[in-house]
């Protein structure tokens, strides 16, 4: 395992958010995992949760995720954490609105692939 596939893990994530297809981005998250969403009022821990959010987020006309240049990844046996910083961009009321944010994702080995176990993502305070 080395630091550019764990970096590939969290920009497949931008990449299924981009896509426009919930169950494209769902299939990256474990059965049991836990999401703390920047746009929801609380943690989220069951599949049907996820699901809901995403859905919700899907219904917006345009989004995309950048990711900064200042991610941080530790590598452990068969866990890898990775946190920073990303813009995430989305259309409202016709318009481009982009927001500053911080993520976490604790990705962890299902069999042959890697699933995200935990992920928590907030608006960046200003300051």
């Amino acid at each position: 395992m080395n630091l550019k596939y764990c970096e590939k893990l969290t920009e497949e994530w931008a990449f299924a958010l981009g896509d426009s297809y919930p169950s494209r981005i769902l299939s990256l998250y474990a059965d049991e995992a836990i999401l703390w969403g920047t746009f929801s009022t609380k943690c989220l821990h069951s599949f049907v949760d996820i699901s809901s959010y995403f859905n919700n987020i899907f219904l917006l006309a345009k989004h995309e995720v950048v990711f900064n240049d200042d991610k941080v990844i530790t590598l452990h046996d068969g866990v890898i954490v990775s946190a920073g910083t990303y813009v995430f961009s989305l259309e409202r009321a016709n318009k481009i609105v982009k927001t500053l944010a911080r993520y976490s994702f604790t990705h962890v080995k299902c069999g042959n692939c890697w699933k995200i176990l935990s992920h928590h993502s907030s608006i960046l305070p200003e300051g």
